[in-house]
């Protein structure tokens, strides 16, 4: 039995309409690939431009929301929704997945209650740290002198270490962004994947 095609992208688009609703109610996002987050659209500049805030003062506002160096609430860089570390090269330029506050009660079993610091800046300073780490590391065997005397590789190979971080900054700034966007990634992308296959196939030519 044959649909007609305008009646089924109406109801695709219904359907599309009332997730987005739910997920824009919801405001729920995925980190590494589970519910965990919650949408915020509070770094973003757009978020605060109207008929009396223009650009230049909307980026201000959303600057205070996140890094440590302006007067706002995150001055000294310690307040839960702070971001001074990814912010630099997430914050302006999409809609971010933030941990959700999880924290639970003391009790009997756990006298100082857990999850306590599962917010943003925790997990800012985590990657932070994380990703400083790695990247010294790195310098540290790409500059190494006895495997240059010895004319090995990183693996002790014949051969010479490539560079990768070592005096390269470009490299440096794209790995941290990398790392950034996967730790606090975009809001929605995999619902708007969802939707948007939902559509092509309710509105594939009926057979």
């Amino acid at each position: 039995m044959r649909m007609n095609i305008s009646v089924i992208v109406m109801i695709t688009l219904q359907v599309s309409t009332i997730l987005s609703l739910l997920l824009h109610a919801v405001k729920g996002c995925e980190i590494h690939g589970t519910d965990s987050g919650v949408c915020t659209y509070r770094y973003l500049p757009e978020t605060y431009i109207n008929a009396t805030t223009k650009e230049k003062k909307a980026r201000q506002i959303a600057l205070t929301n996140w890094a440590n160096d302006t007067d706002g609430p995150c001055k000294n860089g310690e307040g839960d929704h702070c971001m001074p570390f990814c912010g630099r090269y997430i914050a302006a330029y999409y809609p971010v997945c933030t941990p959700t506050p999880n924290a639970l009660e003391r009790d009997q079993n756990f006298p100082n209650g857990r999850f306590q610091d599962h917010n943003t800046r925790s997990k800012d300073r985590w990657v932070e740290e994380q990703v400083t780490s790695i990247i010294d590391n790195r310098i540290a065997i790409e500059t190494n002198r006895t495997a240059r005397r010895l004319g090995v590789d990183e693996y002790g190979r014949k051969g010479t270490t490539k560079i990768r971080f070592h005096k390269n900054k470009d490299c440096r700034d794209a790995y941290t962004r990398y790392m950034c966007w996967l730790n606090f990634p975009r809001c929605g992308e995999y619902y708007m994947h969802f939707v948007l296959l939902l559509i092509g196939v309710q509105t594939g030519s009926p057979r």
